[in-house]
């Protein structure tokens, strides 16, 4: 379960004023929220930024108690605002989380989006996959000193994790399925059987709710074989002069048996070959899916500890640099902004 965390300030202005500031961040990971090192110092941050923001406002504040027309202190007030937005730097904020394509028994209508499909060769943690460093890495290492000691039942030794193919791919996810209005999750049908509540939140909401397709960008993972049966349709599927229609110009339906490690996944190419346009601002960053770790990391992995764990060291170490990065204006720029504005 996701938390937030919010801080208020009042300050007082005189003559019965006061000034509320407040920030909230919210959707906050479980596994930081229960940091209690991660929390005091992100609260550290809110206190400050709520600081800095009252600052901000005292700067403002005391420029436009200089004389003026309300309409000047209007165009004083607008250019501050205009000219705030336009220095704002989103680059640092272009991060999409992906959206992933749920998968349950029966049958999934999607169309393919990417021209381009990474192949990445992947361990299997227990809890996820980890990106190979390559042929000297520490699991490669260890699953060779496993085979030499182990030559015959090496697979089933402790420790040894054979390297195979992921790929992943933005889709769009056709399939006729509910939103869940609690949590916004995709509830889909199970072999054409709608649960009665929602399976990622419990919320019992779900079963109000109309059936639709979706038409929501999803990445979907899998396999070579999955990956495999792509490229077979791509190859296939003919248009009326016998040349490939391209496999981002067809639906596919989806036939999955079983769940988990025993899914299977049968692609069926439709006739369906509308045209779909989507915004590329709109698609997921598949090339980073499957996480990479360092040597260190991956030693880590091996020994056991989880990948939760790691990402959760990763973000304490490095929290108090990337937060201290502001967005906001300087407040000198400002007093300077607003008075030239009245000069």
């Amino acid at each position: 379960m996701k938390r937030s965390l919010s801080t208020e300030r009042t300050y007082s202005l005189g003559d019965y004023k006061s000034l509320k500031i407040s920030d909230k961040i919210e959707e906050i990971p479980e596994e930081l929220a229960m940091n209690p090192e991660f929390m005091e110092t992100f609260r550290h941050l809110q206190l400050m930024e709520i600081e800095k923001a009252y600052y901000d406002y005292s700067v403002v504040s005391q420029v436009m108690r200089k004389d003026g027309t309300d309409g000047e202190r209007l165009v004083a007030l607008t250019e501050i605002v205009n000219s705030t937005f336009s220095i704002i730097d989103y680059s640092k904020r272009t991060f999409n989380r992906p959206k992933f394509f749920v998968w349950t028994p029966g049958q999934h209508i999607i169309r393919i989006l990417d021209t381009y499909i990474p192949r990445k060769p992947v361990y299997w943690f227990g809890s996820g996959y980890a990106q190979a460093l390559g042929e000297d890495d520490p699991q490669a290492l260890l699953n060779k000193r496993i085979r030499l000691e182990n030559p015959d039942n090496f697979r089933n030794v402790r420790g040894y994790r054979g390297l195979s193919d992921r790929y992943a791919v933005n889709v769009l996810d056709r399939t006729v399925a509910k939103v869940c209005p609690n949590c916004d999750a995709d509830v889909k049908s199970v072999n054409s059987t709608f649960p009665a509540i929602c399976p990622s939140c419990n919320s019992p909401a779900v079963v109000n709710v109309q059936v639709a397709s979706l038409n929501k960008v999803r990445v979907l993972q899998g396999g070579k074989q999955l990956f495999e049966q792509f490229l077979t349709r791509d190859k296939d599927t003919l248009d009326g002069e016998g040349n490939p229609r391209g496999i981002q110009n067809f639906d596919i339906i989806l036939h999955v048996v079983g769940s988990g490690a025993q899914r299977t996944a049968v692609a069926v190419a439709t006739t369906n070959y509308d045209v779909i346009e989507i915004s590329p601002e709109n698609l997921f960053d598949t090339e980073n899916i499957f996480p990479k770790f360092t040597e260190e990391e991956m030693e880590q992995l091996i020994r056991g500890v989880t990948m939760r764990d790691i990402f959760a060291a990763r973000r304490s170490t490095s929290l108090t640099e990337e937060s201290t990065e502001s967005t906001a204006v300087d407040p000198e720029d400002v007093k300077k902004k607003v008075e030239e504005l009245f000069a």
